[in-house]
């Protein structure tokens, strides 16, 4: 069972890390929202009169709301992709010990894996 424990370790680690890594892509929905938070505070310093800044500084406000939930939203689920299969398997103390253990190291090695390969 403990060698259960290490092979969903392995995978779980992998595929969270490689989720992460798609996120923080360019193109990726995380770069966008804060491209728009960003842009939408440039627009907030460059208005002039006092309804274009309250109206900008709504807009602003709403990007940067919708920037911070969707990382908590992927934060939240990062957590529960690794605590899901120790209550869904209910594993003993060893088993998710081990588990923890090996998706954690696997996670890392493979963030480098990929920071490495793309360079």
């Amino acid at each position: 069972m403990t060698a259960l424990a290490v092979v969903v370790g392995l995978v779980i680690g992998v595929l969270v890390t490689e989720c992460l890594a798609r996120a923080l892509r360019a193109d990726a929905w995380l770069s966008r929202r804060a491209a728009a938070s960003r842009e939408a505070l440039r627009s907030f310093r460059a208005a002039t009169s006092d309804e274009d800044r309250q109206r900008h500084l709504i807009d602003s406000g709403t990007h940067t709301l919708m920037l911070s939930t969707s990382v908590l939203a992927a934060l939240a689920l990062v957590a529960l992709a690794f605590g899901a299969p120790i209550y869904a398997l209910e594993w003993d103390a060893t088993q998710t010990t081990a588990y923890m253990a090996a998706a954690s190291i696997v996670a890392i090695a493979w963030w480098l894996w990929r920071a490495r390969s793309r360079r």
